[in-house]
């Protein structure tokens, strides 16, 4: 006996099934740039930098773009990226306003970096200061690097409650 012939249509049809599908992908998620990415962080910061918000963590008010200060609350905070750990010194350039001096008097500062006490230092006279003091390596681990500064007594006004520290010139670590 004969083997039954099948129409042609139909073995192509079955062959067809004896094929191995392509493996299926799903294409892969359309991701959008994130819009205002911040730029890359440095080691210090001038504030009439256009780019300076990226670096502020707290008690730093705004000001006009390109204004050289920016006055603080009482605790001010920045992030930075420093390029390398060693060899490094928290700098702190900023003005003690003659006007808040009269009725704040001698100002003491403790300066932190992530959260660690550099140093604390007494002021007795308004004007441009800076502080300057090497930071130990092993205190700038983190990424981003939070310096910060507490200011022991800060003017306030006495129509709205405004809160003044100094004015901030800018920060951040140098060699």
């Amino acid at each position: 006996m004969k083997p039954a012939r099948l129409p042609l249509p139909v073995v192509l049809l079955l062959a067809a099934g004896c094929s191995r599908a392509p493996d299926i992908y799903a294409p892969p998620i359309e991701r959008r740039p994130i819009e205002g990415a911040t730029p890359d962080l440095g080691e210090f910061i001038q504030m009439r930098a256009p780019h300076v918000s990226h670096y502020l963590v707290r008690d730093v008010l705004n000001a006009p773009a390109g204004q050289i200060y920016r006055w603080t609350n009482q605790q001010p905070a920045l992030r930075f990226h420093p390029r390398r750990s060693a060899g490094r010194r928290l700098r702190f350039d900023f003005v003690i306003a003659g006007a808040t001096f009269e009725e704040t008097g001698p100002v003491t500062i403790a300066f932190q970096v992530n959260g660690r006490l550099l140093d604390t230092v007494r002021y007795d006279a308004p004007g441009e200061k800076r502080f300057e003091k090497a930071v130990p390596a092993d205190w700038l681990d983190a990424d981003p690097a939070i310096v910060s500064a507490e200011i022991d007594k800060v003017w306030v006004s006495k129509t709205d409650g405004a809160r003044l520290g100094v004015m901030l010139l800018g920060a951040g670590f140098v060699p």
